[in-house]
């Protein structure tokens, strides 16, 4: 807060003039926006639950904008004709602490992983003749450290696989991958023949 919030600037040519947040304009115009990033980033800070730690990080971001937006009017209503008005390097700062406040309240809201299970279902068409570049979606898993099922181009194989990818994913809280390759999609049911007339 101490650092320059915006800079004021006669015109393109001279360097500009740091302008603090409280000295941008009166109090009554600054002062919903100061009001609103102090809440939110006491709320984003103190709080330990995700959900008010992302209402905090969404406030502060509303009282940055908002200073940012009546600050910059008001500065350059009593500068010249050819006068600019920039962010600061405090706007800066708290931009990057209010985006880590939201970032890191998403990350812990997304952590639990899946209820239940859920299964990923990918089609990949490479043949015998493409690059092991081309099969992204093992590369994917192995990454992501989620399990990968490829089963037999047959149908009780598939139906067998689709069983036991949910079991998987319900006890891991993980999402589970499969794979269908081309070969899949034309595989037969062989059934006997009817008798015809």
């Amino acid at each position: 807060m101490a650092l320059p919030f915006l800079t004021l600037a006669a015109n393109r040519i001279v360097a500009g003039e740091g302008v603090a947040a409280w000295r941008m304009a009166d109090l009554f115009v600054t002062g919903p926006g100061l009001i609103a990033l102090v809440v939110g980033l006491a709320l984003g800070l103190l709080s330990g639950r995700e959900g008010l730690r992302l209402a905090g990080a969404a406030l502060g971001l509303a009282g940055l904008l908002w200073l940012l937006s009546q600050g910059a009017s008001n500065l350059i209503a009593d500068a010249g004709d050819y006068a600019r008005v920039s962010p600061g390097a405090g706007f800066w700062c708290l931009l990057v602490v209010v985006s880590l406040l939201a970032a890191d309240a998403l990350s812990n809201l997304a952590s639990p992983g899946v209820m239940g299970g859920t299964l990923i279902v990918v089609g990949e068409d490479f043949g015998e003749g493409s690059s092991v570049i081309q099969e992204r979606t093992h590369a994917f898993a192995m990454k992501s450290t989620q399990c990968l099922m490829d089963p037999r181009p047959n149908l009780t194989s598939i139906v067998n696989a689709v069983e036991t990818s949910f079991e998987l994913s319900e006890a891991s809280n993980t999402p589970v991958m499969m794979e269908l390759r081309i070969r899949a999609c034309h595989c037969l049911l062989y059934t006997s023949p009817s008798p015809r007339d």
